[in-house]
Parts: structure tokens; sequence; C-alpha cells
């Protein structure tokens, strides 16, 4: 009597692509943090355009090589990235793809795979060519942009990365972003722990500037430096939300990524402190 024989299905293999969406979502989308929660609105069933498609998909490669550390995976999120800008360059040519919500997520998501990847030296750089046009594609719409909860969600996150920026390398804060955010900031609650932090950045890179530039004196800013570390203490004890929650747990190796950027502000303001105060 032959032996029945067992038919076992072939095991499921998860493709790069999809492995990279899951590690991307989870870590960049989804976590209880995150720093790219703003772009959900644009995933599907939404329509979706190519350009966000393919600068998506580039975001997400780089994010899985930036993991796994394959050249392979690279070579895909390059073509990828590639593929998108010249989507993007061609839609930005028409006057109602400019003024898009979903371009400017586009944007953000090619800045993304500029930061995974180290594209034009990213970590050394004081603002970006995505950084850039983000702004300009902000400016070229009026103030009421900020009443709409999706583009100010887009708008902090650019904030944290142009503040992270200024202030990990000593540059001015563009022009521009300080513009945009006199705006944005009709459309913000008072007891905004995050804007709040954000404006006491710009106060103190603005300090670090009038030193430098002479048209603060040394007796000056010592008074004023004093009063912005009794300050810090304060918005850093006195916060209960997640900006600076338990900072000792949140690094450079942790997976929330909204987390980790929050927590390398704070750190580059204390820094900044430290340095001026002595």
């Amino acid at each position: 009597m032959a032996a029945r024989q067992l038919s076992i299905s072939p095991a499921i293999v998860p493709s790069i692509l999809d492995r990279a969406k899951e590690l991307f979502l989870s870590r960049h989308m989804y976590a209880s943090s995150s720093n790219l929660k703003c772009l959900a609105p644009f995933r599907p069933p939404a329509p979706c355009d190519a350009y966000l498609i393919f600068s998506a998909k580039a975001a997400m490669l780089a994010c899985f090589f930036n993991e796994v550390k394959c050249q392979s995976v690279l070579q895909r999120a390059r073509k990828s990235y590639s593929t998108a800008l010249d989507l993007v360059n061609k839609a930005l040519r028409l006057p109602d793809v400019v003024t898009r919500n979903v371009t400017i997520a586009t944007v953000l998501l090619l800045d993304h795979f500029e930061k995974f990847t180290g594209t034009e030296d990213y970590d050394k750089a004081p603002t970006t060519i995505h950084l850039q046009g983000a702004l300009a594609l902000f400016r070229l719409r009026d103030g009421d942009q900020f009443a709409d909860p999706i583009t100010m969600s887009m708008f902090r996150y650019l904030s944290l990365d142009v503040l992270v920026n200024s202030l990990k390398h000593g540059t001015q804060i563009p022009g521009d972003f300080l513009y945009l955010r006199n705006q944005a900031s009709h459309h913000i609650y008072a007891n905004d722990y995050e804007w709040q932090f954000m404006d006491f950045s710009i106060r103190l890179v603005h300090l670090r500037e009038g030193l430098k530039e002479g048209s603060v004196s040394t007796n000056e800013a010592s008074a004023a430096l004093k009063e912005m570390d009794d300050e810090y203490f304060r918005m850093v004890l006195n916060n209960s939300g997640t900006l600076l929650h338990d900072m000792s747990k949140h690094g450079p190796s942790t997976p929330d990524a909204r987390a980790a950027i929050a927590t390398e502000h704070v750190t580059h303001v204390r820094l900044l402190l430290d340095e001026l105060l002595q």
C-alpha cells in the first residue's frame, strides 16, 4: 500500500518591497510618535499620483537599505528615486499640482530617501534641496493653508528638520521658514508645548547670531542665557507630552523616528545653551 504523500504548501516569502513597506510604515508612519504620520492620508486606497508612488517606494527601500545594508536594495531605491525626481519635475510645471498637499508630501518623502542613504552628505548639510523645495511650495500658498490639519502636520515635520539642522551646524534659520512659521502660529493653541519649544530654539539661534555679529553684548547675552537656562528646565520638567518624555529612553537607536529627532532637537538646544553659557 503506497504511503500517503503529504502536500505541503510552500511558505510565502514577502518580497523586498513588502518587507521595506512593513518596516517603513511601522517605524516611520504608524509608530506612537511617528514623524511621518502626516503622510498617512495619502496612502491607498486614496488616489495616488505616479510621482507619489515612486517617491514612497524610494523612501521605503532606502529605509530597508539602512536596516540591511544590501547594495541591491540601495540600487532599487535609487532607481525609484530617479524616476520620482523626473515625474515630480514634470508635475511641477502644472500650476494646479504645485499647490497640492500631495506634492509637499512627495518632496518630504524624497528628503527621507536622502536621510536614509546619505545622499549629498545629508548629515553635514545645513539644509537640503528637498527641504528648501518644501519651503518654497509652502510659500506659494496663503496663510490660511495652516487651518488644514494635514498641512500643519507636514509643516511641523519640516520645522523639526530645519531647526535641528540649524542647531547642529550653526547656520542661520531660513527666512522663508520664519515667515511661514509666523503665519502658522495663528493656528496654534497657546499650550502647544512642541511649538513653544521650537520657538525657544529660534530665540536661542538668534541670540547666537547676535553674539557673532556683535549686536548683542556679552553682558546682555549672559543675562538672557541665564533666564533661558531656567526656562529650558521648566519646560522639560513641566512637559507631559511625548516630545521630551523620559528622554533617557530615546536615543539614536530608537525605532521611533519622531522620538529620536525630537530628542536630537532637545539635545542640540542643550549643547548650544551650554556652549553659550561658558
